[in-house]
Formats: C-alpha cells, structure tokens, sequence
C-alpha cells in the first residue's frame, strides 16, 4: 500500500528493509519512484533516484532506480492505475511473489515461457517455500482461486502471463542491482 509523502534527500528516495526483499517492497519503491519523476518538474527530473536497501540471505543488497523521464512516468502509472482500476471490478491473477518469480525464470534465457518456469511459479503459488509465507496462504486469494489451478486455465494463465511481464517488466526495466555488503 502507497500512503504518505514521498521524502527526498539531496534528490534520493530511500527505502530499507531489515529482512530480505520481497518483490512487494520493489512495487512500494518503482510506485514512489514513478510518482516522484511524473510530479517534478522538468529541470529537476533527471536528478531523483529511488534506493532500496536490504537483505539477500547474509547480506545487505541495494537496488537503484535511475530517473525516469515525466512523461514516461506518466504514462506507468496510467497504466499500473489501469490495472488497478480493473482489480478493483473483476478477479486478476497477479500475486507479487509468484509473479516475481515466473516473470524471472521466463526472462533469464533458459526457461523462456517453457513449461520449467510454469513448474516454478506453481512452486511459488502452490508449493513449500520453507518458512516464507506463499501467495496461496493468503486467505482472500485462496477463496478466489478456490478449486481453479491458474496455471492449468488458459485464459488465466494468459492473464497471469501478461500481468506479471507487464509489472515487473516495468520495475526490472529501471532497476539496477548494486554493491553488497555485510
């Protein structure tokens, strides 16, 4: 969820998380970090960054999200609005943590759309993720989702498909890993 006013210092966002990053605290950062560039105005723009820090296994990891041109910004968050306006009507199938992992296994250039990353993603709804909660605990996607496998339907597979490339193609478009530290 998005609430709050957006804090710049010396033009940068910064956002940190003591536990390991979630594919939910990308979302709450690229949201920010599009309505910060989509506000500014134009001869300040090209100076906000958004910075993400936290946790990957022992580590400490950084995430930056680089400027993002007004209009552009603009046009994101039209269409994550747009997406957001149509959840608010009828049931999609996006879920930030599957989607996040489908949308990676089929952009890496082993799996691409193949029924492996299928496989993972069903993991990720479905399966044992250790200690980590998964999508399908959530009790008001387990009621919406009851008895429907998403991945064996085609229209909502196909749906799932186009929501998880469409949103975190966005956020993996402008976000760049940096340096880890202990």
């Amino acid at each position: 969820m998005i609430t709050g006013n957006p804090y710049l210092y010396a033009g940068q966002q910064i956002y940190y998380r003591y536990a390991t990053i979630k594919p939910d605290d990308r979302l709450h950062a690229l949201l920010w970090h599009l309505f910060v560039c989509a506000t500014q105005s134009d001869e300040c723009n090209d100076t906000v960054t958004t910075i993400l820090i936290g946790k990957d296994k022992d580590k400490y990891k950084e995430f930056t999200y680089q400027h993002i041109a007004k209009e552009k910004s603009i046009n994101y968050l039209e269409q994550l609005v747009s997406i957001f306006m149509q959840g608010q009507s009828t049931i999609l199938p996006f879920f930030p943590k599957t989607s996040y992992e489908y949308y990676n296994s089929t952009t890496d250039g082993k799996n691409s759309k193949s029924r492996n990353a299928i496989y993972k993603a069903h993991d990720a709804f479905y399966g044992d993720n250790g200690y980590e909660s998964i999508d399908y605990d959530d009790p008001y996607i387990k009621r919406a989702f009851y008895k429907v496998d998403i991945f064996d339907d085609e229209k909502l597979y196909n749906d799932f498909d186009n929501l998880s490339h469409t949103i975190f193609g966005i956020v993996k478009d402008y976000e760049s890993e940096e340096k880890e530290s202990q």
